[in-house]
């Protein structure tokens, strides 16, 4: 199990580097899997989509640290706020503030090249996530 530093700069990472992530705590627990957990990660022998072993839950950062940590970026410290409004208002974010710290940092919602990243749904989750908005 990686130490609580060792997640925040995991998820300071994530939140940097992939600003979808801001949005939802699932997303940026599965991309902290992908990047920094890859070895516990397989491929499920029926359907090839990406696994874990419930044994391995127990090394993997869990979600609810995640939470907490993506949180005080956002709310103590003012950083990587989410990238949609929606997002933000359900978060409490003041839309001024959220606004002006949009404005002064800009996202780009596709990917270096123009297009969109593969193997998601259109609210960007990966596809191998049920998605409650894809119902």
């Amino acid at each position: 199990m990686a130490r609580r530093g060792e997640v925040k700069r995991m998820v300071e990472s994530c939140l940097k580097r992939f600003p979808k992530t801001r949005n939802s705590d699932i997303e940026l627990t599965i991309t902290i899997w992908n990047e920094y957990c890859q070895q516990r990660i397989f491929s499920a022998p029926h359907n090839g989509q990406p696994s874990i072993e419930l044994r391995n839950l127990f090394d993997l950062p869990r979600e609810d640290h995640v939470k907490r940590i993506r949180a005080k970026f956002q709310n103590d410290y003012g950083k990587y706020l989410p990238t949609s409004w929606e997002v933000a208002k359900q978060r409490q974010i003041e839309e001024g503030a959220w606004r002006e710290y949009m404005r002064l940092f800009p996202i780009e919602e596709v990917d270096m090249e123009g297009k969109k990243p593969e193997n998601v749904c259109e609210h960007g989750l990966p596809t191998f996530v049920n998605c409650p908005n894809c119902k």
